[in-house]
C-alpha cells in the first residue's frame, strides 16, 4: 500500500508522532508510522524501506532523541536519495547535528519555532 506520509520519528517522541499522525489522517492524509504499520511477521528495516519507498513525503519530528539516532539518520539518507520532500516538525529548541543540519540541499531554517505551550521553561539552544 501507497502512504502520503511516513512518519519518522525517535522512540521517545511517540507521542508527538501519534498526535502529528492523527491530524493528518483526520485531514485525509494517508501516514505510514511505525509499529503500528508493520506487518506482522515483516523485519522492521524491511518494513521501512518498504514504506519510505511508498511515501509521497517524510515528515520528521525533529528533538534532540531525533537528532541523537542513528535509524533517523538512515531513513533522512534515504528518503533525500529518493527526493522526497522531508518536512521537520520541530518539538524542541535543538541545534541539529552535522548530520541532520542540511536536508538535501535545504539547510533547517532558524524561522521554525517550538510553539509556546511546548518550550516549558527551556533555555534557547544556541543556533549554528
Amino acid at each position: 500500500m501507497e502512504y502520503d506520509v511516513f512518519i519518522s520519528y525517535s522512540h521517545p517522541d511517540k507521542a508527538a508522532a501519534d498526535a502529528a499522525c492523527a491530524t493528518l489522517e483526520q485531514a485525509g492524509i494517508r501516514c505510514w508510522i511505525a509499529p503500528r504499520d508493520i506487518v506482522p511477521g515483516m523485519d522492521w528495516g524491511e518494513s521501512i524501506v518498504t514504506a519510505t519507498t511508498g511515501a509521497k513525503v517524510l515528515v520528521l519530528i525533529f528533538s534532540q532523541h531525533a537528532n541523537e539516532s542513528p535509524q533517523i539518520k538512515r531513513e533522512v539518507e534515504r528518503a533525500v536519495a529518493k527526493g522526497l520532500p522531508i518536512i521537520p516538525v520541530r518539538i524542541e529548541d535543538t541545534v541539529p547535528s552535522k548530520a541532520l543540519v542540511r536536508i538535501g540541499t535545504r539547510p533547517m531554517s532558524r524561522s521554525w519555532r517550538v510553539p509556546r505551550t511546548m518550550r516549558a521553561r527551556r533555555k534557547r539552544a544556541p543556533w549554528p
